[in-house]
């Protein structure tokens, strides 16, 4: 931030530490000291953390080194992998998270039609959101049913 050598003193960094995740021969160095037999679960330890620092410290720690025990504690109640992707959408969405929230909320109870989730949240119009869910956030997809003829309005979200 205050790198320039015309910067103040008082301002100036000292030092400045760049932290980027681990690589996979890292991970397997530190599979291969909390579970010998890491062949098949690497990978997931790299899909679920991405090779972040903290995510993989968690998982050491808390000896979830196998798939199925990394898939149990990311997503039990309260698990720090929930509760950040929570707080990062909130960020994302900015002041109208909740709407966003709702949307996703009523997808994932199995209401998954634009005017059926416009309907739920109180006949608001939903199109920007659903918009930016589906171009910007590429979290959701529209879909036609397999049955439906190519002009038809039938649109699964």
């Amino acid at each position: 931030m205050f790198q320039n050598k015309k910067e103040s003193l008082l301002v100036r960094a000292d030092n400045i530490i760049k932290l980027s995740a681990f690589d996979l021969t890292t991970l397997k160095e530190v599979m291969t000291d909390y579970n010998s037999d890491y062949a098949k679960d690497l990978l997931a330890l790299y899909s679920f953390t991405g090779g972040v620092p903290k995510y993989v410290e968690l998982s050491c720690d808390n000896k979830m080194l196998t798939v199925d025990e990394m898939i149990a504690f990311m997503v039990r109640e309260n698990s720090l992998f929930t509760e950040e992707g929570k707080h990062l959408l909130i960020e994302e969405f900015g002041k109208n998270y909740a709407t966003y929230f709702s949307i996703l909320s009523a997808i994932s109870g199995g209401i998954n039609t634009q005017p059926e989730i416009e309907s739920a949240l109180g006949n608001k119009s939903l199109d920007g959101q659903v918009k930016r869910l589906i171009e910007d956030y590429n979290i959701i997809v529209r879909q036609r049913p397999i049955l439906a003829k190519e002009g038809s309005q039938a649109v699964l979200i």
